[in-house]
């Protein structure tokens, strides 16, 4: 028994990253002979806890507050774990007026950032803990022909996330970059401090909203207003809700006249109360105009590659408690360090974006739609129920 728990501490500090405790446990089980009885024989969970007190012991110290020399010092005790385990990752840490920012990225990275001409923003909190309050990314598409990927090519962790937040890390990524930058347009979510620090840091470049945002917003309204069982029982109230939830694929000239067509069908109070919350929240909404949040002719309309990866990292690290710092930092740069592999496949054809055959049925339907719209085929109020008739939100 004491002999297995001394290799249980000798791997697990072997493994204070690339393996978790219950992996640690199980391939020294595997490896050793039992022959003492099996009541003598340490309990897994046990061994599991000896795992993982070892790392922890062995685990660099995670920031805890967002004071500048003491995160200062810390970086620098850890320097050398970071160019042991990390040495092509690069670290900016930025402090602006009491708030703090660090952003990690390699130099593939930053060249394929400059290179791109739309870049896909989001944030996840789920794999941070204090004093970041979130993991905010920007990733692109990497193309070889036909073949494309979305990758990940720039992590900042966050204290807070105001418009002055976003714009210094928007700041600093533009300074990181030259001024040959291919940038023309961000795909986003509908976060009023990210947009306004967009418009102002590039007043220049298009922001389109995410329909799956928009959508999944509306259909959270008709949730909090009662709606979802009339919804359900697919009704009169049933289309008129697809066709409020289907504005964004209309052309962004239309949409306002046919939001007023609809006001003028709504029959109830908590339709009136729908109609009244898209009019307020998103017709006349001066951080999400329309025509930034249609999506009308795009066959790349959702982020949903970002939202994957969000959801990808979260089940690989956020297993239970909390996740340490660094850990967290050595799955992204594993993430980092993947992107040439990444490339390579897609030369050679063996790897592309995944397009879910229900997806993609949903793409050639929408753009035949639009097509005979554009043809004069369909009128404006036909085109809406087209798009209601094929498209409805998911908890993807």
């Amino acid at each position: 028994m004491l002999l297995l728990c001394l290799q249980v501490k000798k791997n697990a500090a072997q493994n204070i990253f690339t393996q978790s405790a219950p992996r640690v446990v199980e391939a020294v089980l595997a490896a050793t002979e039992m022959h003492a009885p099996p009541a003598s024989l340490p309990k897994p969970a046990n061994l599991t806890r000896i795992a993982n007190r070892v790392r922890r012991q062995l685990r660099p110290q995670d920031p805890q507050d967002l004071d500048l020399m003491y995160i200062y010092i810390l970086l620098q005790l850890d320097n050398s774990f970071m160019q042991e385990n990390m040495p092509e990752f690069n670290s900016i840490d930025v402090d602006a007026a009491g708030h703090r920012y660090l952003l990690l990225y390699t130099d593939h990275q930053l060249e394929l950032l400059g290179k791109a001409k739309t870049w896909y923003m989001d944030a996840t909190f789920r794999v941070v803990n204090r004093p970041w309050m979130q993991l905010f990314t920007i990733n692109c598409f990497i193309r070889s022909g036909t073949h494309m990927k979305q990758v990940l090519l720039m992590y900042c962790f966050m204290s807070s996330k105001r418009k002055a937040d976003y714009y210094e890390v928007l700041r600093t990524v533009d300074h990181l970059l030259s001024d040959q930058i291919k940038l023309q347009s961000f795909v986003v979510g509908f976060e009023a401090a990210l947009w306004r620090a967009l418009q102002h840091r590039f007043p220049a470049y298009t922001i389109q909203g995410c329909v799956f945002h928009w959508t999944q917003a509306v259909y959270r309204k008709v949730q909090e207003l009662g709606l979802q069982r009339a919804n359900n029982e697919q009704g009169d109230v049933f289309s008129f809700i697809r066709q409020v939830i289907a504005l964004p694929f209309l052309p962004p000239e239309h949409v306002e006249e046919t939001f007023h067509h609809l006001d003028r069908k709504a029959n109830n109070g908590q339709l009136d109360s729908l109609i009244e919350y898209v009019w307020r929240q998103w017709i006349r909404n001066r951080t999400f105009p329309v025509k930034n949040w249609s999506v009308f002719m795009l066959s790349v309309r959702k982020n949903n590659d970002l939202e994957g990866w969000h959801n990808r990292i979260n089940s690989r690290v956020n297993r239970s408690g909390k996740v340490p710092f660094y850990l967290l930092l050595v799955e992204l740069y594993g993430e980092a360090k993947n992107i040439p592999l990444i490339a390579r496949l897609l030369s050679e054809g063996k790897m592309e974006r995944i397009n879910r055959k229900r997806y993609s049925k949903l793409n050639g339907k929408l753009f035949k739609a639009w097509e005979d719209y554009n043809n004069r085929v369909m009128t404006t109020t036909q085109l809406l129920r087209a798009c209601a008739s094929l498209y409805w939100p998911t908890t993807e």
